[in-house]
């Protein structure tokens, strides 16, 4: 099965002049070849999930990473992440996909990613668009126009992979991940203590963290909030995120609180 990931970079595809043969002959001849191999060795689809939820769930940090939670004006919106594409990618086979930077503009990077299923000869290209504008009002400097194109570049090669690979298929390994990241066989109290003290390690207080799941003491919170924590967590460590973007994302409940329940000794 063939399984090639790249991100595409118009600078290094040879030119006609130095390949002899014109750039569409070269890519018709790698894509005849990628389609010949699925062919010759088509997936197991039954066996590609099971291994996509053996590493999903092969710990709790990695089960936290395999899907997003915020929310927004008041709704709960959850979804598959970056790394949940990438371990289908990884296991699914006969897939091709990539991603380039369409456009830099003085307020966005425009990007596109692909996705090729090889077997069946679905193919999907989709868009993403992030600002590159602070809330003050000025251009992100260089450096961080390049974090973020890369942060997008990622994106839009994870919405290209997960509308080739069936979505059911993707819902049942992020289900199962999310019942591993929220740790639903611990006392609430212990995985509440555990949670908040990994917040506090990266400088977010109590109040921060609760205020991304809307609640006002760990003893109101479920095991979808558990697993939601988890997820921004994760995204604040890896940084993708920062607690004041999350925070921006999130309308919180109480306005003004004077107390929090953080279930620890005062």
């Amino acid at each position: 099965m063939t399984t090639d990931i790249a991100t595409i970079d118009q600078a290094n595809l040879p030119s006609p002049v130095q390949s002899g043969v014109g750039i569409s002959a070269v890519a018709r001849a790698e894509i005849d070849a990628q389609v010949a191999t699925a062919k010759q060795y088509p997936r197991d689809v039954s066996q590609a999930i099971a291994r996509a939820k053996g590493l999903a769930t092969i710990n709790k940090d990695t089960a936290s990473r395999m899907f997003y939670s915020l929310n927004q004006d008041g709704e709960s919106v959850r979804g598959p992440s970056v790394r949940l594409a990438e371990v289908f990618f990884s296991v699914y086979g006969n897939l091709s996909c990539g991603s380039k930077i369409v456009e830099i503009t003085p307020s966005h990077v425009v990007v596109v990613g692909f996705a090729h299923d090889m077997e069946t000869n679905c193919r999907v290209a989709s868009e993403e668009i992030a600002s590159i504008i602070t809330k003050n009002g000025r251009r992100y400097g260089e450096r961080m126009i390049v974090t973020t194109a890369k942060a997008t570049m990622a994106k839009a090669r994870r919405n290209a992979i997960l509308q080739v690979i069936p979505r059911v298929f993707v819902d049942q390994v992020m289900q199962a991940a999310m019942r591993v990241a929220a740790g639903a066989d611990q006392p609430k109290v212990d995985r509440w203590r555990d949670l908040a003290g990994r917040f506090a390690g990266q400088n977010v207080t109590d109040k921060q963290a609760l205020s991304l799941i809307r609640r006002t003491g760990f003893s109101e919170m479920t095991d979808d909030d558990f697993a939601s924590l988890e997820s921004c967590l994760a995204l604040i460590v890896d940084g993708e995120e920062t607690i004041d973007s999350l925070m921006a994302a999130t309308v919180t409940v109480t306005k003004n609180a004077s107390t929090i329940d953080t279930g620890r000794p005062q």
